[in-house]
């Protein structure tokens, strides 16, 4: 079934406010009222997940675990004790992100076609990739991060 047609449940409509939004929704129903992809673009786009993300953000440049890391891609947070992606942010300005385009070359040279309106990254960790896609790939992008270690992005 395509992403766009299936639904959430209830637990996992919560799941989402609570890890998106901080908190529980403010009425139950809402997973009966759109399919999951909408419901979570529509939690991950809105004013309300931008702050509290700036909060968290503020809270964790606080405890100096983490550090603002200017990139070729833009600014990130980066995981000071992040010895791989973090680092080579920190070093180098970049992550691998040469790669997608090599790829995509790749494909389109062996005759494949890459359709560039949505970059699904799974494994994404700090999303690196997925800046990269979204400025460079099509002016009509999306990008879905997926980021299944435990304590992603709660570090």
């Amino acid at each position: 079934m395509p992403l766009n047609q299936l639904r959430l449940t209830e637990d996992e409509v919560r799941e989402a406010y609570l890890r998106l939004l901080g908190r529980p929704p403010e009425r139950e129903g809402l997973a009966q009222q759109m399919g999951a992809l909408d419901a979570l673009f529509s939690i991950a786009s809105s004013a309300e997940h931008q702050n509290f993300v700036a909060a968290q953000r503020a809270q964790r440049l606080e405890d100096g675990r983490f550090c603002i890391t200017n990139a070729d891609a833009g600014a990130f947070v980066t995981y000071r004790a992040d010895r791989v992606i973090g680092e080579s942010l920190r070093q180098s300005g970049a992550f691998e992100e040469s790669g997608i385009d090599e790829a995509i070359t790749l494909i389109e040279r062996a005759g494949g076609a890459v359709k560039r309106s949505v970059f699904v990254d799974v494994g994404a960790n700090i999303g690196t990739h997925n800046i990269h896609a979204l400025k460079s790939l099509s002016p009509n992008r999306h990008a879905l991060n997926f980021a299944a270690l435990p304590g992603a992005m709660t570090a």
